[in-house]
């Protein structure tokens, strides 16, 4: 009797054991498998073509998207250069970029395809699985020494989570960028207050305030506090708050007049808003206006960290005046690191980059790495 027992018991283990172990092939070749999701055929693959695909996803998650080929060899299988990829979710432009191919080869061989991966992305995208993608080689070099010389665009779901893409970020960088603060105003009607604004002349902006009002509405929703903090225009920057501006106010890519400020250097009209009641520490980041931020790339940073970088001096020590907060780290680094190790040493003159160091220092603020303690 015991031994039937025994017998039932490792009969159960067994196929409890074996059970698992198929549970978890099958959920590796369904998540982590090379079969694509979805497969189809480029014809005629060439530059400057664009090639549109509607995909409908069956599962959420991460995708793996890129170019596979049905028996290659990773080394004949080349194809690197620049594509542009562009993701559309009801005709709505989520996200633009370009991808880039250095090395020949590719990401994944075996002996019936070879594949390289391009991107990432999230699945669902606001709560939907359906995708329009479209794909333009801009400039490669494709070559396919197999016996079928084909081409195709897959979709593969990774087990691997991807980090969450934020739509309404890539928006906004891309008005920006498209939409720069000093391009004239297109409206007729308004192209004097702006002129007005771009030369400081007052008198003239008075005039045309009391037409329209200290808030009005001008290219990209912005109001006149936007360009007198920009220009870095004092006079204006004060009658504009004393009649009533919204020192908040936001444009089109939602950012309010400070941020334009920090970004030109506008050191004048930053005082003036610090002191019309802006917490220095709930400042947007700002965008690299002046193309001076940092080594490798330019790219958005929290105002201190922008200013330190770029040589403003007397920019830092008025956000330092106001208590920017000085342990705030971007990717581990706080802003003594930063400033240190990624300031352009080809725009900034080495006297400004130890002068600003100083004055951190000068604020007992000690550096701090990823992985590394203050030192």
């Amino acid at each position: 009797m015991k031994n039937k027992k025994l017998f039932k018991k490792k009969s159960f283990l067994f196929y409890f054991i074996i059970g698992f172990i198929l549970a978890i092939i099958n959920f590796f070749v369904n998540n982590f498998g090379y079969r694509a999701d979805y497969y189809e055929k480029l014809e005629n693959f060439q530059d400057a073509k664009t090639y549109m695909f509607d995909v409908r996803l069956k599962k959420d998650g991460c995708y793996w998207i890129g170019f596979s080929s049905p028996n290659a060899h990773i080394f004949d299988y080349k194809i690197k250069g620049k594509y542009n990829f562009k993701y559309y979710y009801d005709k709505q432009l989520l996200k633009d970029y370009n991808a880039t191919i250095t090395l020949g080869g590719a990401a994944y061989s075996r002996s019936d395809f070879t594949e390289t991966v391009l991107d990432r992305i999230e699945v669902p995208l606001k709560g939907h699985r359906k995708l329009h993608i479209e794909l333009t080689p801009i400039k490669s070099d494709s070559i396919f020494t197999n016996r079928e010389n084909k081409i195709y665009f897959f979709m593969r779901r990774a087990l691997l989570k991807c980090k969450k893409i934020d739509f309404e970020k890539i928006r906004r960088d891309k008005l920006v960028e498209e939409n720069p603060i000093d391009i004239p105003e297109k409206n007729t009607t308004l192209k004097p207050l702006y002129n007005a604004l771009k030369e400081h002349n007052f008198r003239k902006i008075k005039s045309e305030i009391e037409k329209f009002g200290v808030d009005v509405k001008m290219l990209n929703d912005r109001r006149p506090l936007h360009y007198a903090a920009f220009f870095n225009d004092a006079n204006t920057t004060k009658y504009l708050i004393a009649h009533g501006a919204n020192i908040h106010t936001k444009d089109i890519a939602d950012k309010e007049p400070i941020q334009y400020a920090i970004e030109n250097n506008a050191t004048k009209t930053t005082k003036i808003l610090l002191d019309s009641g802006i917490d220095v520490n709930k400042i947007g980041y700002v965008d690299p206006y002046l193309k001076r931020s940092t080594r490798g790339a330019n790219r958005k940073l929290p105002p201190l960290f922008y200013t330190a970088c770029n040589g403003l001096y007397e920019m830092t020590k008025l956000l330092l005046e106001y208590k920017a907060d000085t342990k705030k780290v971007l990717f581990g680094w706080n802003v003594y690191a930063y400033a240190e190790y990624r300031t352009d040493e080809k725009k900034v003159s080495k006297e400004m980059h130890e002068k600003i160091l100083k004055l951190l220092r000068s604020y007992k603020i000690k550096k701090v790495m990823p992985g590394k303690n203050k030192v």
